[in-house]
């Protein structure tokens, strides 16, 4: 039984320090792997994004695209970008916003394309379009605010 209680005692303090070993930090990383392309976020640093491609038709060097949500909506309401590119919603409303695509409130059409949660006023959400087509997206708060991204 003492020799049970030691093992056991060992192993917790192998994996103590494991993670003792490790540089200290909690950089975890998001993965959001797709058809196409797998894009790895640095938790602690969103502007260290990296994109790889899997194909060489995606413009992973393309300009950020920027659609504002107030207090009327979404401006523009309708976009058109190459695939490849990235939307930044941003947040300059008084009420929160939730991007997603439709139909709410399943968000199927392209699931993918969904914020996954409330933001408030300065926050923001990006999404890199590669899929071609037109995508209508609402605010999943406020269902009657709406939008279109075309992909071509």
């Amino acid at each position: 039984m003492k020799r049970i209680i030691a093992i056991i005692i060992i192993i917790i303090i192998i994996i103590f320090g494991f993670f003792l070993i490790r540089d200290g930090s909690d950089n975890t990383q998001i993965n959001i792997e797709n058809e196409q392309s797998v894009r790895t976020i640095e938790k602690d640093n969103p502007a260290d994004t990296e994109v790889s491609n899997a194909t060489t038709d995606i413009d992973t060097t393309a300009e950020v695209i920027f659609v504002t949500y107030g207090d009327e909506g979404f401006a523009p309401r309708e976009i058109a970008v190459t695939k490849g590119q990235t939307v930044r919603f941003i947040n300059k409303g008084s009420d929160n916003m939730w991007v997603a695509s439709d139909t709410h409130p399943t968000h199927t059409v392209l699931p993918e394309f969904d914020s996954k949660k409330s933001l408030g006023n300065g926050e923001n959400y990006e999404f890199t379009f590669i899929k071609i087509g037109e995508w209508n997206y609402h605010n999943h708060i406020k269902p009657n605010s709406i939008g279109t991204i075309i992909v071509k």
